[in-house]
């Protein structure tokens, strides 16, 4: 790799400890103070120090400070001002020569001191041209406080960066470092930005694409599996200061910073981004500061992570569902991150045999890691309905099995076959159910997503047609990716408001409405979820939605022999029934919907616990009159 992303084991990178290197220049300061005639407290601590560390003397070993050094060249005076800058952090008795010295007692060192240090008594020149040019004040490894003349103002080391150059391992809060990758899944995607990192122009890398987050957290763990220090940050948002303490901390380390920023790098961030002293890698957006940078730029795209390693990254992420690894990964292709949370939370339900875990206990825990729901025009429903609860004609029972089958053998047919390509969409499955209201379409839909182990997401319509220009479309577009980011069965109910034919264009109203339209084509087109639309009314959906659909599902209002299935189906066990209740009769008699019956049984217990009776015939006759009378239908005698 690139020099100036080394290993902190350089060769030339060797030096004293921070402490041996600071007594030495407390000696050199206790030597100028007997030259001054000053023989107290602080020259006899400064002796003290320097003798104890002489006595101690290590060997010269590989040091920060020392890689500090060499890899932005600094000079003796540079090295001579560091420390001065930070020695009061090492010891506080540092502090206090310092403060005996400073003309407004604080305990730092002033420009004045490292001047009469460095040989500089007779003027403050050197000094001035060291704060116009060092790197050191350049990038915030040493600031400058204090608004008297210059030669009285303090030296202040970065914000815990003394501790770094001794080799802890110290970050401050307001630049934390993401957590790193516990494991490296290499798709064969570090091979095109390996290059880019080891050319000899420090160049700025760009990771850009729909995975750029991920990439760039996975390339930091790649390289430290290779002996080179990187940490990636979010650094969105994140202002001028608090980006100068981060690069400061990643120069002490000699470390490769890695910067995540959604919407690119904000105009604060361009004198640094340019002038940084080695290589650094962006992830994000492209902008209008990236385009102005003054450094070589090598973009490199960050796609998704190839599916063929998402079977592998589940199994090495969760072991515990190794079994169902394939499976798994075809329907939730998730980052290692949150895998990681799974792996822990189903750690506590195996206990410590690491058994194989039951698939069901499995999703329920993944199920509490997926994201929540951002939108208010999306409501989370907890299927409970099954396949018992469904009463189905025996032509829309098999299409519904079948979708499930396809749903889960993904894997299979588009990884291990092959049939995947690649193409957006690809994945996604898309279901018309079509039929009168009540015959099931809504709880055939909780079905498919109770076989699925996912969470059914309803879309409220009225929070997402909007009257204003563009509107609708942003908000479907959120609906469309909040269900892909948390893998629910997305179910637009009376979808004959959304997905209407196409009109004629005779104003800006139909040429918006048109537009909408087909904006809706498309993004349902590349969804790669689960899409379920019912509607009452088939004949007014635009024939260019119905070729998009893998299924389309009639369901019939209910035969006779389901109708009597559905009677008991809704009548539970612990309803005290009437002897005169024929449910085979009622089925023959009445053509009912599933929602007509199960509301006609509801209002009839009503009616006999009214009368502190069991449900019996008279009170199903009226509550089975009162359903017809709402539907606008005569009643059967």
């Amino acid at each position: 790799m690139n020099d100036r992303i080394q290993p902190l084991s350089h060769p030339e990178a060797v030096g004293q400890p921070l402490w041996y290197a600071a007594a030495e220049v407390g000696s050199r300061l206790a030597e100028l103070l007997r030259d001054a005639g000053e023989t107290g407290a602080s020259s006899g601590f400064l002796d003290t120090q320097w003798r104890n560390a002489q006595q101690q003397s290590p060997p010269p070993t590989p040091q920060r400070l020392a890689l500090l050094g060499h890899r932005l060249a600094l000079s003796d005076d540079e090295r001579l001002l560091l420390l001065l800058a930070g020695m009061a952090d090492e010891h506080e008795g540092y502090g206090a020569v310092f403060a005996s010295l400073h003309p407004k007692g604080e305990p730092r060192a002033t420009i004045s001191l490292f001047a009469r240090l460095a040989g500089h008594a007779g003027s403050r020149l050197p000094a001035w041209q060291m704060l116009a040019g060092s790197v050191l004040f350049r990038f915030g490894l040493v600031t400058l406080h204090g608004d008297g003349p210059l030669p009285e103002r303090s030296l202040v080391l970065a914000e815990g960066l003394w501790p770094v150059l001794a080799g802890i391992n110290y970050w401050p809060a307001a630049i934390a470092p993401l957590p790193s990758e516990e494991w490296v899944v290499d798709d064969g995607w570090f091979a095109s930005v390996a290059p880019a990192l080891e050319r000899d122009a420090e160049p700025l890398v760009w990771l850009h694409g729909p995975a750029a987050a991920l990439r760039a957290r996975q390339l930091t763990s790649w390289l430290s599996l290779r002996g080179v220090p990187a940490h990636s940050f979010d650094a969105g948002g994140m202002e001028a200061p608090r980006l100068t303490l981060l690069l400061a901390h990643c120069l002490a380390r000699g470390a490769l910073p890695v910067l995540w920023q959604e919407n690119g790098p904000g105009a604060d961030a361009e004198m640094l981004l340019t002038d940084y002293p080695g290589p650094l890698v962006l992830a994000g957006a492209g902008n209008a500061v990236l385009a102005r940078l003054r450094r070589p730029l090598q973009p490199v795209a960050a796609p998704a992570l190839a599916r063929a390693a998402h079977p592998q990254l589940w199994r090495d992420g969760v072991p515990q569902l190794a079994l169902h690894a394939a499976e798994l990964a075809a329907r939730f292709p998730l980052a290692p991150d949150v895998l990681a949370r799974i792996e822990d939370d189903v750690s506590l339900m195996v206990g410590e045999a690491q058994a194989p875990l039951d698939l069901d206990m499995g999703l329920s825990a993944l199920k509490a890691r997926l994201p929540g729901l951002g939108q208010h025009s999306l409501r989370r429903v907890t299927p409970r309905a099954s396949w018992d609860d469904l009463v189905l004609a025996e032509q829309p029972r098999r299409q519904l099995s079948d979708v499930i089958a396809r749903l889960k053998l993904q894997w299979q047919v588009l990884d291990a076959w092959g049939f995947d390509r690649g193409e957006v969409g690809r994945r996604g499955v898309r279901m018309l159910f079509c039929g009168l209201p009540g015959t099931g379409k809504t709880l055939a839909a909780e079905v498919v997503a109770h076989e699925l182990a996912s969470d059914l997401v309803v879309v409220d319509l009225a929070r997402v047609l909007s009257k204003w220009i563009g509107e609708t479309e942003k908000n479907l577009g959120a609906v469309f990716d909040e269900a892909e980011s948390c893998r629910a069965v997305l179910f637009f109910d009376e979808a004959d408001a959304l997905f209407t034919r196409r009109t004629e264009v005779g104003d800006a109203n139909d040429r918006y409405a048109n537009i909408e339209t087909a904006y809706l084509l498309t993004r349902l087109e590349r969804f790669d979820g689960v899409a379920v639309l019912a509607t009452n009314l088939r004949q007014q959906l635009d024939r260019a939605f119905l070729r998009r659909f893998e299924a389309v599902v009639d369901f019939p209002e209910p035969g006779e022999p389901e109708r009597a299935a559905i009677w008991r189906r809704h009548l539970p066990a612990s309803a005290p029934l009437a002897a005169d209740v024929d449910f085979d009769l009622l089925a023959a008699v009445y053509p009912m919907s599933g929602a007509m019956i199960r509301n006609a049984l509801l209002a009839a217990a009503y009616l006999a616990a009214a009368d502190n009776e069991p449900i019996g015939r008279a009170a199903l006759q009226r509550a089975i009159v009162q359903e017809f009378e709402k539907s606008g239908r005569p009643c059967p005698q």
